[in-house]
């Protein structure tokens, strides 16, 4: 009876087996493989269109004009910067920028028969790599490929190969449209330069040795009075132009068109952007907040008002915190996560007792 019995249990089993494609749970295996590909695949998915989206990164570093000092933050914990190094300049700052590797900073020079000097800083040897003193007042410096380009009193832009840090020879001398040069911006292949009465003048820069002049003023038919702020956002070049806010589609450098201006924004500093919003600085009214969604309608929406500071003409952005140089000379901390009620969560003394004032965050 056993064998009989296992017998038949063993051709129940064959004709199971035969009844479910000969393979057992392979084919219900099979398809939790298939299931787990395609939630791995849209994941993938998901993820590739976020880091499509064009963010420019937040800040790591933020540097501070304090008189005659520089102060280096870092800003990885950018609710709590952390001071890396004082820089300090024994005369009166003027500008800086950096190009993440070097500082570079203009000063009144202390040298008989000089009158500005430009000073190297590494941030990797945390040492001064170089000084080279001028005859003119240097206003706006920046680093474009292999060359320093430095705006002077006399309204030219020299230009410095650094090929040979040791030994910064000038190469060339360009003539600009204004009185006066402020902020530089570089957008594409195109140096903007605040130009003063002369409103802003673009150059083609490919070859940054040899910049051509693109257009000398734009647009012409603005009345410029004294731009010396500028700031290139989400394709848009932000003008203040003596306290007036101007908003220029330049998608065509050759044809830049004026499509917003606002002539009671009291728009005395940087303009800078957090998300869909314009962040600036009103003097001595405050800090006014845009909603920048219609790039050619700006609305205001809010304001940190004159009484949380003193004379705002600088603001830096870094993850959802802006830094302002506050009234008692300290570095103010402003959580602007929620952007229309924007909350000063601190105020840090990053200058050892001097007045914070310019900052560049790179």
């Amino acid at each position: 009876m056993k064998r009989i019995f296992l017998m038949v249990f063993l051709f129940m089993m064959f004709l199971l087996i035969s009844c479910s494609g000969g393979k057992g749970t392979l084919p219900a295996e099979s398809g939790n493989e298939e299931e787990s590909t395609n939630e791995e695949f849209d994941a993938t998915e998901e993820d590739s269109s976020e880091n499509n989206e064009s963010k420019p990164p937040s800040p790591q570093n933020l540097l501070v004009k304090c008189e005659d000092i520089i102060s280096l933050l870092d800003l990885n914990n950018p609710a709590e910067p952390e001071v890396l190094v004082y820089l300090i300049m024994h005369s009166t700052v003027h500008k800086f920028y950096s190009d993440g590797r070097y500082i570079f900073s203009t000063f009144d020079s202390n040298l008989e028969g000089y009158t500005e000097a430009i000073s190297i800083f590494d941030t990797e040897s945390m040492e001064f790599f170089n000084n080279l003193n001028l005859k003119e007042y240097a206003r706006s410096v920046i680093r474009i490929g292999n060359y320093l380009y430095v705006a002077q009193d006399s309204n030219d832009i020299v230009i410095y190969d650094l090929s040979n840090m040791n030994y910064l020879k000038g190469v060339r001398r360009i003539q600009t449209a204004g009185d006066y040069i402020g902020e530089f911006k570089v957008y594409s292949n195109y140096l903007f330069v605040a130009n003063g009465s002369g409103g802003v003048s673009i150059f083609d820069i490919s070859n940054p040795a040899e910049p051509d002049l693109v257009t000398g003023k734009i647009p012409a038919d603005i009345k410029f009075y004294n731009v010396r702020y500028i700031n290139i956002i989400n394709g848009y070049l932000v003008v203040n132009n003596d306290c007036n806010l101007l908003i220029i589609d330049i998608s065509d450098v050759f044809n830049p068109i004026l499509v917003y201006e606002d002539k009671n924004a009291h728009a005395c500093g940087d303009i800078v952007s957090y998300k869909n919003f314009l962040l600036v600085p009103q003097w001595e009214m405050g800090l006014r907040i845009y909603d920048y969604s219609d790039r050619e309608l700006p609305e205001s929406r809010t304001l940190l008002e004159a009484n949380k500071f003193y004379r705002i003409k600088n603001v830096a952005v870094s993850g959802s915190f802006a830094y302002v140089p506050d009234e008692d000379g300290k570095l103010a901390i402003v959580d602007i996560s929620d952007i229309l009620r924007p909350n000063i969560i601190n105020r840090i003394d990053v200058c050892k007792g001097k007045t914070a004032s310019t900052l560049f965050a790179y």
